[in-house]
């Protein structure tokens, strides 16, 4: 049994790799600057949990101290890990260890992997392979986002931002999609693209890629480097995707394989093409796995949605639903999902854009995502790793102004108190909210879940 020492565990992909190290038997301790909702959670399962970050914490009877990519290097408890001599590992590199004894099933993508992935393990799951899995949001079915099983598979989200997923030791790698994102780190599309290129290349040669055939940029990416299959509703696809009509929210489709070796009917709770798409790719890696089309199609119609992923948390006269979408694409696809299931219903969307730099690089695209929706509501800027210039180049007005010049929906408000204080004056029977962005906004989700139940409308 080692003895663990997490730096920053409160973080989502933190507090999946404890589960994962208290399930296999390990000894856990760790810290992070603020309580976290989850910490109940992880001490309950036999983690040690200290809030805020203090040298003391720490000795040399620890194996090893892992820390995540919010953690700078001048941390007091990772500077005294180091002057100890303890071994010191970033999370990514933590996560590839793991993987070095397992299958490894490395999701990776702009958008779908937190989807993708739970899809996957369920699949797993429902074949009775007892998938270890890691996963960025938490999942209804394994009580946590993270669980370590006793089968021959890894299932584990793999992220681009900071290379991290180059740490990874996958077997299969499953890509959803390739687009401009994480500018803050990347210096333009090329690089990103050159990154998966690198991550392609450190599979195996025997090595299998899932890829989306829909999406010209993984098609450039993947270019024979490794042997491929790929999905999408393009014919030229090995593993082509039909929708169905979307019915009592069900979104209905069907997978049919070139060579007529699998053919799957299905559905999914939760609407939209895009989550179709992340079906269509776990089906994919499933099919080349040897699993059956029925266990395939049941574990895709049990699938019972992820935290803050089209997710409704409030639903009387008005619908709330929260989304962590925060990129152009997502939001684009989300809306218009959310149009085709509402149709007829005033759609308002709440939304803060995450990232000063992300808000400026791709203002253009933001501007255009957001004309499903009937009204608009910005919240400032949430800055998170920008450089301190940054709030000289963007301001949150200059995005609603982006978004007025192409469907004239937008209202910019000073906060979140402000938002709520019109949706109570202005919200009305039949309406369906939308909130929108990274973890402030699902705070700010469950307040007006609250308030909404207070309302007489």
């Amino acid at each position: 049994m080692a003895k663990r020492f997490l730096v920053g565990i409160g973080g989502i992909g933190m507090q999946g790799l404890a589960q994962l190290y208290l399930e296999q038997g390990d000894s856990v301790v760790g810290s992070d600057i603020a309580d976290f909702p989850e910490r109940s959670f992880l001490e309950q399962k036999g983690a040690k949990i200290y809030i805020g970050h203090d040298p003391k914490h720490l000795d040399k009877s620890f194996d090893s101290v892992v820390y995540s990519a919010a953690i700078p290097e001048d941390n007091p408890e990772l500077s005294v890990a180091r002057s100890l001599g303890l071994r010191t590992m970033r999370r990514s590199e933590a996560l590839g260890e793991l993987m070095r004894d397992k299958i490894g099933i490395a999701v990776a993508g702009t958008h779908g992997k937190t989807t993708t992935s739970t899809m996957i393990t369920q699949i797993l799951e429902r074949a009775h392979l007892s998938p270890t899995t890691i996963i960025g949001a938490e999942v209804r079915s394994i009580r946590g986002c993270a669980h370590f099983g006793e089968g021959p598979y890894m299932v584990v989200e793999a992220c681009e931002y900071g290379r991290a997923f180059l740490d990874l030791v996958p077997q299969i790698a499953v890509i959803t999609n390739i687009e401009p994102d994480h500018l803050d780190y990347y210096k333009d599309f090329d690089e990103i693209k050159q990154v998966f290129r690198q991550f392609i290349e450190k599979l195996p040669k025997e090595g299998l890629v899932i890829a989306c055939g829909d999406d010209p940029a993984v098609r450039e990416v993947v270019d024979k480097l490794r042997p491929t299959i790929f999905y999408g509703e393009g014919r030229d696809n090995d593993l082509v995707l039909k929708m169905g009509p979307l019915e009592k929210g069900k979104n209905n489709f069907s997978l049919r394989a070139q060579d007529g070796s699998l053919s799957v009917s299905a559905f999914v709770r939760t609407p939209g093409v895009h989550i179709a798409l992340d079906a269509a790719a776990a089906a994919a890696l499933a099919w080349k796995l040897g699993i059956g089309p029925a266990t395939i199609a049941q574990a895709l119609m049990l699938f019972g949605g992820i935290k803050r992923r089209f997710e409704t948390i409030y639903q009387n006269q008005v619908t709330l639903i929260d989304d962590y979408g925060h990129h152009p694409t997502e939001i684009e696809k989300t809306l218009s999902a959310a149009r085709k299931l509402f149709r007829g219903r005033r759609l308002v969307v709440v939304f803060q854009p995450h990232q000063l730099s992300r808000t400026r690089l791709l203002l253009a695209d933001f501007a255009k995502s957001f004309q499903d929706a009937d009204l608009v509501l910005i919240a400032p800027i949430w800055a998170v790793r920008d450089k301190a210039d940054e709030n000289q180049l963007i301001k949150t007005e200059d995005l609603v102004q982006a978004i007025n010049r192409v469907s004239n929906n937008a209202t910019f408000f000073d906060g979140f108190p402000q938002i709520a204080d019109f949706l109570k004056k202005e919200i009305r029977a039949g309406d369906v909210i939308l909130t929108l962005g990274a973890a402030k906004t699902a705070q700010f989700a469950q307040e007006l879940k609250r308030e909404l139940s207070r309302l007489s409308l």
